[in-house]
């Protein structure tokens, strides 16, 4: 028993003297740092009392100006958060070799579809990016805008619907409804048809994708920053019925699409061409799949409704949009085509500016694979080392976006964008490591955006929260508050 004792004690007092060590890491580099509280590290109250882009915020202003970068803990593991938009332009871009890989936890035996090209590393991430990438081209997208465009003349009909009974409408649910219908048509070649059943099966999954507590953001939180012990205690990036709900979809209608030799315009088509010409198993396929429909339904449907929020506040601009819309329509015979969704610059301006006020994948991440000098600077980042930026913060900076809490597309003209730090604005992230489905994101967003106001004036009603606010424990920002809006048939 006094053996037991005694090895009890040294261990806590091992562990007591290595935290005591740990707080010093940063200041022993030289780096500017935010103290580690144990155990929550530089976190506390991130994720319960404000959302993880608020708190690093709250470290980006405290060292704006001061420093390139600072030194912050996850936990008891070290990250550094880059503030200098050249300092992530080394990062994200010059010398990617170094910061090629990202730390998203995946877990292959027990959550498949979680190990996807998002968080993949090194050779498997390169080899996986180079047979996706002829995904998304000009060709590929235009095959799948049929697609698009049915299931918006659908959103039409369905919002017509709702403001008869009531023209205080719930927007995100509906735009929700809608995207989950467009990429679940082309991820998984179901119609689910959320926009006529809200109770639809894919759209409950696609709630509970989302559904994030705070116990969700500490476990993303732990798995991330300590993915091998992770592994060993069986926890998984997704939760179980999700897991077991997208993972058997994908592979039911795989083999049915196989066993038929039936054939859709549609990204499941061309990921059953690259299964047959490649050596992508079902199991990478279907994780593929999987991250498509979530980036492809959630990012969209989150543009869309923002943007739909800063349109009702900002009826001048919703008009010069609107007016865009008809104009181009007039001059193409009223028809609606590839051509003409990506010829509406201005639109376009409003939804970047829309991704700017609420970039849905607020904070990037990598990992430093070997010891980097800062330029200009003696500061060495250790090899191992975890890098965020928060994305929140650059689009939220004076410095580049004057006065950033008000909505202005004319900040996206051609000149204006040549004005700022290349990495200033990063909604898609930047580099070779850029969303991949971006454009494909923008077109269904702005297809959606263009039908909306060609056929419905939105405006402010008693529900409307102004200012938004964030959930936060979400790890997407997402709107605390319900988007209601007054909606009248044009």
């Amino acid at each position: 028993m006094n053996l037991f004792i005694l090895c009890l004690l040294t261990f806590f007092t091992y562990i007591y003297f290595w935290i005591k060590n740990r707080k010093n890491y940063w200041k022993n580099l030289g780096f500017e740092y935010i103290k580690l509280e144990f155990p929550y590290g530089s976190f506390k109250g991130i994720g319960t009392e404000k959302p993880l882009c608020s708190g690093l915020d709250e470290f980006y202003q405290k060292f704006k100006g001061k420093a390139k970068v600072v030194g912050l803990y996850s936990f008891v593991k070290p990250v550094l958060l880059v503030i200098d938009p050249d300092v992530i332009k080394h990062v994200m871009i010059q010398n990617f070799d170094t910061f090629h890989d990202r730390y998203l936890y995946y877990n292959q035996r027990d959550d498949p579809i979680s190990v996807h090209l998002l968080a993949l590393q090194g050779s498997e991430w390169r080899d996986r990016r180079a047979k996706l990438t002829p995904t998304f081209t000009s060709g590929k997208m235009k095959l799948m805008f049929d697609t698009i465009q049915n299931i918006s003349n659908q959103l039409v009909v369905t919002l017509d619907k709702s403001i008869n009974s009531s023209a205080e409408t719930e927007m995100h649910e509906i735009v929700a409804r809608f995207t989950t219908d467009v990429i679940s048509n082309v991820a998984f070649g179901l119609d689910s048809n959320c926009l006529n059943n809200p109770e639809s099966e894919m759209r409950k999954y696609g709630k509970d994708m989302l559904d994030f507590t705070p116990y969700d953001f500490l476990k993303f939180q732990f798995t991330c920053s300590f993915p091998d012990l992770s592994r060993k205690l069986h926890l998984t990036a997704n939760k179980p019925n999700v897991i077991d709900f997208f993972y058997n979809t994908f592979r039911k209608n795989i083999e049915q699409r196989e066993r038929t030799d039936s054939y859709r315009k549609d990204f499941l088509q061309i990921l059953l061409e690259l299964k047959k010409s490649s050596t992508l198993t079902v199991d990478e396929l279907a994780a593929e799949s999987f991250i498509f429909f979530l980036g492809g339904f959630e990012t969209s449907s989150s543009l869309i409704s923002f943007a739909l929020y800063e349109l009702a506040l900002n009826p001048d601009i919703q008009q010069r949009a609107r007016d865009e819309v008809r104009q181009a329509l007039e001059e193409n015979d009223g028809k609606i085509t590839y051509e003409l969704v990506n010829r509406l610059d201005y639109l376009e301006m409003v939804a970047n500016e829309a991704l700017r006020k609420y970039p849905p994948a607020y904070f990037l991440n990598r990992v430093c694979n070997k010891d980097f000098n800062i330029p200009d600077t003696d500061l060495v980042i250790p090899k191992g080392t975890y890098i965020n930026v928060n994305v929140y913060s650059l689009h939220y900076d004076p410095e580049y976006y004057p006065e950033p809490q008000s909505f202005d597309p004319e900040r996206f003209t051609s000149e204006n964008v040549k004005m700022r730090p290349q990495c200033s604005y990063m909604p898609f992230g930047d580099g070779p490591r850029r969303c991949i489905g971006g454009r494909f994101g923008m077109m269904q967003s702005k297809m959606g955006l263009a039908k909306l106001i060609l056929n419905f004036q939105f405006s402010p009603c008693e529900k409307t929260v102004v200012p938004m606010r964030f959930t936060p424990s979400s790890l997407f920002l997402e709107s605390a508050d319900k988007i209601w809006l007054h909606v009248k048939r044009i």
